[in-house]
């Protein structure tokens, strides 16, 4: 059950036990990093610490930053790691399955079309170890319209099967 999880530790009933209220019409279309907006605004006041986990280029930190949150990154690529850096962010290298933050750290955990790519299990137990008592956590993933026109419009069916 979801009491017995260990992700429940200190989440907001609501937010991981359940589904959240839809805050938009079901016909918009909203990208990963805009769901990501509109639920960190429904939830987080601004100036809580927001820990984008496969942070990648750090688009999304820079527009949480604007909004008026503190944040940190972690990836996996150097290089990435690198190029934000370069551009000011505050980015460490490191795996969704082993985040390199102390416990209880932050007040939200945002992970954009990462997941899948992980050991989920591991990286959900992360995130309930850096979360604060309180904290809240999003994740956004592809969904089946994603593999579907990668299938239908990808390089070519030939190449696939």
């Amino acid at each position: 059950s979801f009491a017995e999880h260990p992700i429940s530790a200190g989440a907001k009933p609501g937010i991981l036990g359940r589904s959240a209220p839809m805050r938009h019409d079901l016909r918009e279309q909203l990208s990963p990093h805009q769901q990501c907006r509109q639920f960190l605004a429904a939830e987080l006041a601004p100036g809580g610490l927001v820990l984008d986990v496969g942070c990648g280029t750090g688009n999304l930190m820079k527009e949480l930053a604007r909004m008026g949150y503190a944040v940190s990154g972690v990836e996996i690529d150097a290089a990435l790691v690198e190029a934000c850096r370069d551009d000011g962010l505050e980015v460490r290298e490191g795996r969704a399955e082993s985040l390199p933050f102390p416990d209880e750290s932050v007040d939200a955990v945002v992970c954009s079309v990462v997941l899948p790519y992980t050991d989920e299990r591991a990286a959900v137990k992360e995130w309930a170890r850096v979360l604060r008592s309180g904290g809240v956590a999003n994740a956004s993933c592809h969904g089946l319209g994603y593999g579907v026109r990668y299938l239908i419009g990808g390089p070519g069916l030939k190449t696939r099967f």
